[in-house]
């Protein structure tokens, strides 16, 4: 059902509920689509983000070419990635990957991928850690400037 996709979207965006960004709001509208009968076993079986092998690849080469530094106590790691091709979806489960097997306070992923008339883009992931935020890091700030 539609409910069961919204929550599943929830999910990933929120790390179940578990990013440091994650607001009552999100928790309220998961909460209103469990009422609206969303299926449970459906987001236990699909909501667990399986890297491609092409996401697999690019996880490897994040790794091998990661910059990583100290700052004010935090370890930071930022890498800038070319797909080879096309928007590839779920580069975000990448950088939630790159977070926790580097053991890293603040992951930055750029991702430069081109669309069918060639034009290039790049596309920035964040992803920080609960250490991050109880130092105040807040990535919503550095993502959403304008």
């Amino acid at each position: 059902t539609e409910a069961t996709l919204f929550a599943l979207g929830i999910r990933a965006d929120t790390g179940a509920l578990s990013f440091p960004a994650t607001t009552p709001r999100d928790a309220y509208a998961l909460a209103w689509l469990m009422e609206q009968g969303c299926s449970q076993s459906a987001i236990a079986e699909f909501g667990q983000a399986r890297l491609s092998a092409h996401q697999r690849d690019l996880l490897a080469e994040a790794m091998s070419n990661m910059r990583l530094r100290q700052h004010e106590g935090l370890k930071l790691g930022s890498v800038v990635l070319d797909t080879g091709r096309g928007f590839v979806t779920g580069m975000a489960s990448v950088c939630e990957e790159l977070l926790q097997l580097l053991g890293c306070d603040i992951v930055m992923l750029g991702v430069v991928h081109a669309n069918a008339k060639g034009q290039t883009f790049l596309s920035l992931i964040g992803r920080g850690s609960s250490r991050a935020e109880g130092r105040g890091v807040d990535l919503n700030i550095v993502l959403n400037y304008r």
